[in-house]
C-alpha cells in the first residue's frame, strides 16, 4: 500500500504515518512488549480496522492479489462517497484500503 516502513524484522513491521507509528508484530512475538497482558489470537475476532487510503482501490487490491492477498470484501463503493476493500494480514489484524469517489 506504499506505506513508509520505519522499521521491519523477521516478526515486527512499523510504519510511520505523519505523527502515528503502527506497530504490526507476529503473534508469537506479541506477549513480551505487552506483558502481563494476552495478545488475542487471530481466531478471536476482529479488535479494531486499519483504514489506509489510496489514489485506486482497484489498482492496490490487484497488487494484493499479486502478493496472495485475499480479499474479505470488495473492492465496492460505499454510499458516502468512498470506495473500499478489506484485508486480514497474517496475525487476523483488518486492513482497509479506500479511496475518496469525490
Amino acid at each position: 500500500m506504499g506505506l513508509p516502513v520505519a522499521f521491519e524484522d523477521q516478526n515486527t513491521a512499523v510504519f510511520k504515518l505523519e505523527n502515528v507509528m503502527v506497530c504490526l508484530t507476529d503473534v508469537s512475538a506479541g506477549p513480551d512488549p505487552i506483558a502481563p497482558v494476552a495478545v488475542a489470537s487471530p481466531e478471536s475476532g476482529s479488535r479494531f480496522v486499519l483504514s489506509v487510503f489510496v489514489d485506486d482501490v482497484d489498482t492496490a487490491c490487484a497488487e494484493l492479489a499479486q502478493r496472495g492477498v485475499v480479499l474479505l470484501n470488495g473492492p465496492v463503493d460505499q454510499p458516502w462517497g468512498v470506495r473500499i476493500a478489506s484485508f486480514a494480514d497474517p496475525a487476523g489484524h483488518i486492513w482497509r484500503i479506500a479511496q475518496d469517489l469525490d
